[in-house]
């Protein structure tokens, strides 16, 4: 009964957070634009809103490890409930400094480490191992239904009839998410911890470098926002420039990926006890034809179905990961490592970004889907290879296994 009541009172806050999050990432550029920015000003509000995860992420972990997860993920929520509603002053008429718009995003964007990774410890803290797999691929389908899928849609009509009072709905989703999280039942107090946080980081990178399996999924990871990033960095470019598509199309794109991501999260949810190390080569061969199939495409409908496509292996991928990362590392250090991981597989995106506007220059909007194709199916035998070894591999369990 009471995991059946804590999951709910889980999924109705990630509801209430997904729209926030999603809402939040679409006003602040617009509002940034739309109060007289400059496009360098939009760049460094969304830059320094991401700035958080390479520079606090792993002491974030350590905090994790440390607190009370329940009161910790509704504080964090309603920092950035705050730093939300202190935006609502920001208006055409009402400018605020914009050192203040940076700290507020930075602000939430630190507050949003910190919530994620909270989040994803939480989970096992709640239910057993054995459905691990089908309340994380449910919490994934919330997030892409509510911050892919609604968010950016009902950001872009509550600014265009509210303007930066919008920001007020977001604060409010985000005060709602930490009251119902505060309802949670149960004990998730962390296990006492000595040294110092600094301790916390050297253990976190100890541990995985003894993990072969999680190391070597963090990698992989790294990989993949690399060399995806790159590619869907100038996707805008693809659909413009050679496809002769318009903006609509790009953002028809990029809602079929979240569609993709959706259907994972429906197939995730049903996994059966396996061994995942068999999964994760398939995954990212699909995400390599995906990139080569988009880099052939010779219409916006085809650019479509492969977006898809990527979207599915994309988000089965990360839910697979997430509940290996939950079983295979002990609850007493899972904060800190679960971030040391994010921040190995998250630190690629910037460069993959960077890399993706010099491959475009030189070689034009197709080739970075080339390059991500191709490495990517070397990195399908990698991980064949390595995770195939007996010390490399786990098996997810279920109900009834």
């Amino acid at each position: 009964m009471e995991e059946g009541r804590n999951l709910r009172c889980l999924y109705i806050g990630m509801t209430l957070r997904g729209l926030a999050d999603g809402m939040r990432w679409a006003l602040l550029p617009v509002a940034t634009a739309h109060t007289g920015g400059s496009a360098f000003a939009v760049a460094a509000v969304t830059a320094v809103s991401r700035a958080p995860w390479p520079l606090i992420g792993v002491l974030g972990g350590g905090l994790v490890d440390r607190c009370d997860k329940r009161r910790l993920l509704s504080v964090s929520l309603w920092v950035l409930a705050l730093a939300s509603a202190v935006l609502t002053s920001w208006t055409d008429a009402v400018q605020m400094a914009f050192w203040l718009v940076l700290a507020c995003a930075f602000l939430a964007g630190a507050a949003e480490v910190i919530a994620d990774n909270t989040a994803q410890t939480i989970v096992p803290d709640i239910t057993s191992s054995e459905q691990l797999a089908k309340v994380n691929a449910t919490l994934q389908g919330i997030f892409v239904v509510t911050a892919q899928l609604l968010a950016g849609f009902i950001a872009g009509v509550a600014f265009e009839q509210l303007r930066n009072m919008a920001w007020l709905s977001v604060a409010s989703f985000y005060l709602s998410s930490g009251l119902i999280i505060g309802m949670l039942r149960g004990n998730f107090k962390s296990e006492p911890q000595r040294g110092s946080v600094l301790e916390d980081v050297r253990h976190a990178v100890d541990w995985l470098r003894k993990s072969h399996f999680v190391r070597y999924l963090s990698v992989s990871s790294a990989f993949h926002n690399v060399f995806g990033g790159a590619s869907m960095a100038v996707l805008i470019l693809l659909v413009e420039r050679d496809l002769r598509g318009t903006p609509a199309h790009y953002g028809m794109a990029l809602s079929v990926s979240g569609i993709g991501a959706l259907s994972a999260s429906l197939w995730a949810g049903r996994i059966r006890q396996r061994i995942v190390w068999r999964i994760f080569p398939l995954l990212n061969t699909i995400m390599a034809l995906s990139a080569l199939f988009a880099a052939t495409s010779r219409n916006v409908w085809m650019l479509c179905f492969v977006m898809a496509l990527k979207g599915f292996a994309v988000g089965a991928w990360n839910i697979t990961s997430l509940v290996v990362r939950q079983l295979a590392i002990p609850s007493r250090v899972l904060g800190r490592v679960n971030a040391m991981y994010r921040l190995i597989a998250w630190g690629g995106l910037p460069v993959g970004a960077l890399m993706g506007g010099v491959v475009v220059s030189q070689f034009g909007p197709r080739a970075p889907f080339i390059l991500e194709g191709l490495c990517l199916l070397l990195l399908s035998s990698w991980i064949y290879a390595v995770l195939s070894r007996k010390d490399a591999q786990i098996t997810i369990p279920c109900a009834g296994s």
